[in-house]
């Protein structure tokens, strides 16, 4: 099942999702009732166009939550990142998992 990326506050984010997929078994706490499931042999994520998104060009201090489970923390695991796919020198920030530490690349 598709996960619902879309946007619950006022400002309508909603998210364009690229595969990722709706999870009910197996979730990190037990008040989850639905997580997103990525699978590492694919590419899924889940985005939203600069040109489309409300509230998201952070200039001041900023706070990004996340809660993941890998199964498999020895590669490079990206959790959040804003950034342009075609042009990298764009990018706002990246926070990313390898070899079991957590990294933040802020620009």
């Amino acid at each position: 099942m598709a996960l619902d990326v879309k946007d619950k506050t006022a400002n309508v984010n909603h998210l364009t999702n690229a595969g990722v997929t709706e999870v009910s078994i197996d979730t990190p706490f037990a008040a989850s009732t639905k997580v997103a499931g990525f699978s590492q042999v694919s590419e899924q994520y889940a985005y939203i166009l600069d040109a489309s998104q409300t509230g998201l060009d952070l200039a001041t201090t900023f706070t990004i939550e996340a809660w993941v489970k890998f199964t498999n923390n020895t590669d490079v695991q990206p959790i959040v990142a804003k950034d342009d796919d075609v042009d990298i020198s764009t990018r706002s920030y990246l926070f990313y998992i390898t070899s079991g530490q957590l990294h933040a690349l802020v620009c």
